[in-house]
């Protein structure tokens, strides 16, 4: 489940800048807000648009089966094979047990131990650079009444990012900074609860997985956000 930031079609994930033929934010070019009709390929994506929209409206979420679900409720089972490569001399991407274990090309301060009730796992993200490392790192986590949670950031700095977002989708939630919200997921297989929220440095992503539906849990994950965010100041 630990994985970079990616280019994602979701309606409620943000656009980040890489090749395509519509255009895009420049690299470095921070954070930028549009009316999703302005967004690459909404012509491709707009059915897909709309029926979400419709799903949060009847459901309070997008109605759709999602892999992240399955992946973070069964991460537990079995034994975690964490790497034991030393990352000061690899662009090895496996498991590791802690945020120590892996060099990092700027100061990590993830999700502070006081928030979790049992860390997981650790993996490498963002960029290999060589002579500095990972521009990123995701951790996975328990915590008590939210389940199993991901939590991604990446150095946009380092990364010379840019994200796009959908003006119909920002809200503020995250100490003021632009957020996105999501809920996905099936009665039959769990539902998946996500923030994105975005700075000058840091783009980050929350993930936390719940058998059941509830417009509660997604107010604990943005609470957790917000404590998570506020561990970085």
């Amino acid at each position: 489940m630990l994985k970079n930031i990616a280019l994602s079609t979701l309606l409620f994930v943000p656009f980040l800048s890489m090749a395509t033929d519509q255009p895009l934010p420049d690299p470095d070019g921070g954070i930028v807000i549009r009316p999703e009709k302005e967004l690459p390929h909404y012509e491709l994506l707009k059915d897909g648009i709309e029926n979400d929209r419709a799903s949060v409206n009847k459901y309070g979420y997008i109605r759709r089966s999602s892999p992240e679900v399955r992946l973070l409720l069964n991460f537990k089972k079995g034994q975690i094979p964490f790497s034991s490569k030393n990352l000061t001399v690899s662009a090895d991407t496996e498991l590791y047990r802690s945020i120590n274990d892996i060099q990092m090309a700027y100061r990590y301060y993830g999700v502070p131990a006081s928030a979790m009730t049992n860390e997981l796992a650790v993996a490498p993200a963002g960029t290999y650079l060589q002579g500095q490392v990972w521009t990123g790192a995701a951790q996975t986590f328990e915590k008590a009444g939210l389940g199993i949670c991901n939590y991604n950031e990446m150095n946009a700095k380092l990364n010379h990012g840019s994200v796009l977002v959908a003006r119909e989708n920002v809200s503020y939630d995250i100490n003021g900074k632009v957020t996105q919200k999501y809920a996905r997921g099936e009665e039959s297989e769990g539902f998946i609860y996500g923030v994105g929220w975005y700075d000058d440095t840091i783009y980050h992503e929350l993930e936390c997985v719940q058998t059941v539906f509830s417009p509660d849990t997604m107010q604990a994950v943005v609470n957790l956000a917000v404590v998570i965010d506020n561990n970085a100041h």
